[in-house]
């Protein structure tokens, strides 16, 4: 199914130049077409869950739906502080499998990815942290990764195939893919003393981040006085392991599936799909038509 959009109708003033109305025009459907890229799919609705060997506790399929919440109980969620809670995430044990229904349908195209964001936890190696007799930290704990990165969480693994109408599927490959990157939720909160307080500014979580753990290697979570940290290394994104999906002989993508192996295991706190950029597309094409025709309705 394809997003409709109803373009605004604007009045032309008298004084205004056939050249100044098609950029007014065009800068209004530019608005519009960021409002589109701001959306995206998420997951809806649990088809099938086979659980293998998951702990009872976290076969909850609910916490696998829609976005994760910015709170973890412990302060903010960050690649130091992810989700551990059975209200926050789900487990896939060895031999079980999941099927997910997104709620909107991803067009395949040259962007289309899914992102699956799981609970991998960075250790973090601030040299200055420091504790009481009570092992409360007293001082760094400001969220710095080791080189090489190390983490307090595996990273699940799993083999993913899509489908178009939760029937046929098309692998995304004959190697299980490993979800071993972290999540961010908040751009404007800092750690100190082991402990992120709530933001107010969230992370894209339709933003495909395309680094690895091991891009993580060495940096702070904020430090402005360094070349570069995590939060400018995830430009905005929540971050997330993201899957190429736009080689898979199908229109569009409906249904997720994630096989995990025996010796295996799998977390899930959120599956995202990048948006329908076609929609944007048509936008700027229906744009061009209004100036055109107005054009031609106005005499020029």
């Amino acid at each position: 199914m394809r997003s409709t959009f109803n373009l605004p109708s604007f009045g032309r003033p008298s004084f205004c130049a056939p050249s100044v109305y098609a950029a007014v025009v065009i800068a209004s459907s530019s608005v519009l077409i960021q409002s589109v890229a701001l959306a995206g799919s998420t997951a809806s609705q649990v088809i099938e869950y086979l659980p293998g060997n998951a702990i009872a506790s976290f076969q909850n399929t609910a916490a696998a739906l829609g976005l994760p919440v910015g709170n973890t109980g412990f302060g903010a969620l960050t690649p130091f502080n992810p989700h551990f809670s059975s209200n926050q995430i789900m487990i896939i044990g060895a031999g079980g499998s999941m099927t997910l229904k997104l709620d909107k349908p991803v067009t395949i195209i040259p962007s289309a990815k899914i992102g699956v964001f799981s609970n991998v936890g960075i250790v973090d190696e601030d040299p200055d942290t420091q504790y009481d007799v009570n092992f409360n930290t007293i001082a760094g704990g400001g969220g710095i990764a080791g080189s090489p990165t190390l983490t307090f969480s595996p990273a699940g693994f799993g083999f993913v195939s899509v489908s178009s109408n939760g029937m046929d599927w098309s692998s995304l490959g004959a190697s299980s893919f490993s979800f071993g990157n972290p999540t961010n939720y908040y751009t404007d909160t800092n750690i100190a003393l082991n402990f992120a307080a709530l933001g107010t500014q969230s992370a894209d979580f339709f933003k495909p981040f395309g680094g690895t753990l091991a891009s993580f290697a060495g940096l702070k979570y904020r430090d402005a006085g360094a070349a570069n940290d995590m939060v400018r290394l995830l430009n905005g994104s929540a971050g997330g392991t993201w899957l190429d999906i736009s080689s898979v002989p199908l229109a569009e993508v409906n249904y997720v599936k994630f096989d995990v192996p025996v010796g295996g295991r799998m977390v899930i706190d959120a599956v995202t799909a990048v948006p329908e950029p076609v929609s944007a597309g048509l936008l700027v094409a229906a744009a061009g038509l209004m100036v055109r025709r107005r054009h031609r309705g106005m005499g020029f």
